[in-house]
Parts: C-alpha cells; structure tokens; sequence
C-alpha cells in the first residue's frame, strides 16, 4: 500500500507559517495547555524539524503538557527519526530486561549508555524491544492458561 502525504494548499501553508514563526519567536504561552495547543505543537514539530533531536525535545517540552515522551514518540512516528531511544518507556525497557533475562527493568539513565552502541538506528531497536515485551507477556499469558 502506497503511503500518502497531506499536502496543504499554499493559503494553509502561509497561515500555519505564520503560527510557526510565533512559536519559534517564543512568543507562544509557555504555560499554554496541550489541550488548547496542538495545532501548534504539530506546527512547531515540522517547523523544527530539521533541529537534532535534543533540542526538539527542549523546545517542545517547554509547551506545558508536552513532556519527553510525548515529543520522542513524535520524533520516531511521525518525523521518522532513525536514532531515538525512549529510555522512559516502559515498553522499551521491559523489551530489554525480556531479552536479557533480567529480574527487574533497567533504569533509564543505564539503558541509555547501552544503547549508545545501538546509534545511529535506534529507533530500530525500540521497536524490537517493544515487541519482545510484546513477545514475554503472550509468552507469560500462555504459561499461566496451562
């Protein structure tokens, strides 16, 4: 199946423009709730799109309700960046206490440094491990049924 992008008319591109360039000047509330702000949260996110990701993140965390995780799984989804590794998921780190064996998850700040080795393609790791998580919970449903 052929993926379709949504390309706007010119007039919606200069309106959001305008929006983005508001957002980007800082002159966005910062206390502005996601609620009220997600037309400029998405605008923001494609406007700066081109930072690396650490100042994607800085940037957009400052919009109350936006937090790192949130601004990550857009990094990954929605902009297709290729090296991020959300090591506050809970699923990423059940993956990989999964595949290891481990008693109990890791901490963010430890999976971190072991995944640094895994760059520039991290967000390909993140998807195995969630889906070895995915694995060891049927696996574990499956145990208990017999």
């Amino acid at each position: 199946m052929k993926r379709r992008l949504f390309m706007p008319r010119h007039t919606v591109l200069a309106f959001a423009g305008m929006f983005a360039l508001v957002a980007l000047a800082g002159a966005f509330d910062p206390g502005l709730a996601l609620t009220s702000a997600p037309a400029l949260l998405m605008l923001a996110l494609f406007t700066l799109g081109v930072r690396p990701g650490e100042a994607l993140i800085e940037r957009l965390t400052s919009i109350r309700g936006v937090g790192r995780w949130t601004v990550e799984m857009l990094l990954i989804f929605t902009l297709g960046r290729p090296d991020v590794l959300p090591v506050d998921d809970f699923g990423v780190r059940d993956g990989y206490r999964a595949l290891r064996g481990l008693p109990e998850a890791l901490k963010p700040k430890a999976l971190a440094e072991i995944g640094l080795v895994w760059a520039p393609h991290r967000s390909v790791a993140a998807w195995y491990l969630w889906r070895a998580s995915d694995e060891a919970k049927q696996a574990k449903v499956a145990t208990s049924r017999a």
